[in-house]
């Protein structure tokens, strides 16, 4: 008798308390134990009382992932609402051609194993060593990202290192207050952030950049120990990225279609394009870390979430799918946002584009200083001089950044379909670029060939 209610018990503890399944949608899960995430939460035991599907992503998708409300009462009868969203490896943990599928794929194991370390041991460790520095709590790390409830990662021994079908992830939902479609006006779909909200995720940006850049200088050990390890995590890449001739074409063909250049200014474009992707290829990692900081590789309007509302707009902006969090140059996440996300007449002209650095640069500096960090090294002119050196050997990914932000899809020859905001951008990012002299335009006819720096190429 007594096995037999062992074995009860244990097969309870494999058994979701969540079951939801309807006529018009069957869904459900098994061995997602939600309850007791909740219970840790709130440090009672709760009754679940209801629950309410909000949207889920096909059972083929890895990880999958849905939103989902919840009801719950405590022992002393006080109803808790939630409004959850949960990762999970596997939806479906008893098809087995399912999970056949899942660990065929070992991007999404590294990825979702990485995603649940950021949330159970890096977010929590910046957050303490905030704390007890009391930093300002608007101006934490931890703001840019959703309460986690929980995670759960199991390692199996036939899998050394790597997540079971059962590891999961538990948010607040971010999809209640914010969203993705933040940038819709005049009929254009997705055309950059306004000026306003571009400043007030800046600013989110450099508490980011700054708040890990302290604890990386004043927790150095305990950083490079704990932190770093995981910030490395990742399958590598081996999509081929395009010829720079055919990138250059791509270009001229898309998205300088409407604008008369000279033979000089198409030189200028593909000696650069050359020159950054030869950078990439044969520079190693430099040994200068001062700018080093967490950085998010897609730091986009297509990858930050807004709140739909100004209530509360002091943090604007979060960031999901931490699998993207590594260890980077500040300047790469801030040139990829400008250049990629905020609307061309922001940016567009020297003066424009300065204001923004400014901005940023104010919020990081402040950052630094309430957490007592030697400022000597982090100045304008030395962070002007960084972004400018960082920026120009980014030319070629800034350019398919930008492709991939505006690309609607692809015909059937693979040209790509490219909205018209692409063209516009494309031409301000030059532009810029050329006032930078990030592309350097030589005057044919002059007789010392000197490039012009106050040559605006593209109108």
């Amino acid at each position: 008798m007594l096995r037999r209610f062992r074995r009860f018990i244990n097969r309870r503890r494999n058994v979701s308390p969540l079951y939801c399944s309807s006529p018009d949608e069957n869904y459900h899960m098994i061995h997602m134990q939600l309850l007791q995430f909740i219970e840790k939460s709130v440090g009672d035991h709760v009754y679940l009382v209801g629950e309410e599907l909000i949207e889920a992503t096909g059972p083929d998708v890895f990880p999958h992932t849905f939103q989902i409300r919840i009801t719950v009462n405590t022992d002393q009868g006080l109803p808790l609402h939630f409004n959850l969203f949960v990762k999970i490896l596997i939806a479906d943990q008893c098809d087995l051609a399912q999970r056949e599928r899942a660990y065929m794929r070992l991007d999404v194991l590294i990825n979702l194993k990485k995603e649940i370390q950021m949330y159970s041991e890096v977010i929590p460790k910046i957050a303490k060593f905030q704390k007890l520095r009391m930093i300002n709590t608007d101006c934490r790390v931890s703001n840019l990202f959703e309460k986690c409830f929980g995670t759960r990662i199991s390692i199996e021994p036939r899998l050394p290192k790597l997540p079971d079908y059962s590891s999961a992830i538990l948010l607040s939902n971010p999809h209640e207050k914010y969203t993705f479609q933040a940038c819709e006006t005049e009929g254009s779909r997705n055309n950059g952030f306004t000026y306003d909200t571009t400043i007030l995720i800046l600013r989110d940006m450099a508490y980011f950049h700054a708040g890990t850049l302290a604890m990386r200088l004043k927790k150095k050990a305990l950083f490079l120990r704990t932190i770093v390890p995981i910030l490395n995590l990742e399958v590598k890449e081996y999509e081929q990225a395009p010829p720079v001739e055919m990138l250059f074409k791509e270009l001229i063909s898309y998205g300088l279609r409407d604008l008369q250049l000279s033979d000089d200014q198409r030189v200028a474009i593909r000696d650069s394009l050359q020159l950054s992707r030869l950078y990439n290829r044969f520079v190693r990692e430099e040994t200068d870390q001062t700018w080093y900081a967490l950085s998010y590789s897609r730091y986009s309007m297509s990858y930050i979430m807004t709140k739909q509302t100004w209530e509360d707009a002091t943090n604007p902006s979060k960031l999901i799918d931490l699998h993207r969090v590594g260890f980077d140059h500040c300047c790469k996440d801030l040139a990829n946002f400008i250049f990629t996300s905020v609307r061309p007449e922001s940016f567009n002209g020297q003066w424009s584009f300065s204001n923004l650095l400014h901005e940023y640069l104010y919020e990081f500096l402040r950052t630094l200083r309430s957490h007592r960090v030697p400022m000597g090294q982090y100045t304008w002119d030395n962070f002007r001089a960084e972004f400018h050196a960082v920026g120009a050997k980014m030319l070629a990914d800034i350019f398919m950044n930008i492709r991939t932000s505006f690309c609607r899809n692809y015909k059937g020859n693979e040209d790509p379909i490219l909205s018209n905001e692409y063209r516009k951008r494309i031409a301000a990012a030059l532009n810029t670029m050329t006032i930078f002299q990030w592309i350097k335009v030589f005057d044919s006819n002059s007789a010392n060939g000197s490039p012009d720096s106050d040559l605006i190429v593209f109108d």
